[in-house]
């Protein structure tokens, strides 16, 4: 009760955005009850958010490190979970321009994650985007195409699609799905206004 206790805390300064007070609650719920994935989940998105925040610090390695331990455990003791498998893929996807390997970590973790919530169109779009830092495009395009058919009104799998569509060479493809985004934006948008800057340049 106590460690449930401090985690409500937590996610009370999360919402206050209070990172170091949320981080020293959600340690000492995990110190009480080490059990619960949710835990660990939202320690792993803590310390990437101080790593993010301490971009130039010889300290962020070290909350990237303990962000990838924290995302491991909540995996470890909840594999059936879509979400573990999520965090732990957007994890690796963060260092894949710093470390090496950290693509195939990341693709793995999301093919967990897509195994265990096949229709969720925002999964194949992370996983199409790791492709996309690769430079992969037909394989960004194939994942993309599915995000699209699970969600065909989503302007984001579009958007994507067009991008991976302009990189391979294919402007025709690129300017539909591009046109397709724009017909489900809200015209005053600052999504609107960026798709509309990447049709114009097409």
């Amino acid at each position: 009760v106590t460690a449930e206790y401090n985690y409500s805390l937590a996610l009370k300064d999360i919402t206050d955005n209070k990172a170091k007070s949320a981080y020293d609650k959600l340690k000492k719920a995990i110190s009480l009850n080490s059990d619960v994935d949710r835990y660990h989940r939202t320690m792993s998105s803590i310390n990437l958010a101080i790593a993010n925040s301490l971009q130039d610090s010889d300290e962020a390695p070290n909350f990237v490190q303990e962000s990838i331990n924290e995302a491991k455990a909540a995996v470890a003791l909840n594999n059936k979970r879509s979400e573990n498998w999520e965090l732990l893929g957007r994890t690796y996807k963060l260092l894949i321009p710093f470390a090496e390997g950290a693509d195939k970590f990341a693709i793995d973790a999301y093919k967990e994650a897509i195994n265990l919530d096949p229709i969720n169109p925002g999964l194949r779009i992370s996983l199409g985007e790791v492709y996309m830092l690769k430079k992969e495009y037909q394989t960004a395009i194939d994942i993309f195409k599915l995000a699209v058919l699970a969600k065909d009104n989503h302007p984001n799998a579009h958007f994507n699609l067009a991008l991976a569509s302009k990189e391979s060479g294919d402007i025709i493809s690129a300017r539909i799905e591009l046109q397709k985004t724009l017909s489900l934006l809200d015209i005053d948008s600052e999504d609107y206004q960026k798709a509309k800057l990447e049709l114009d340049n097409l």
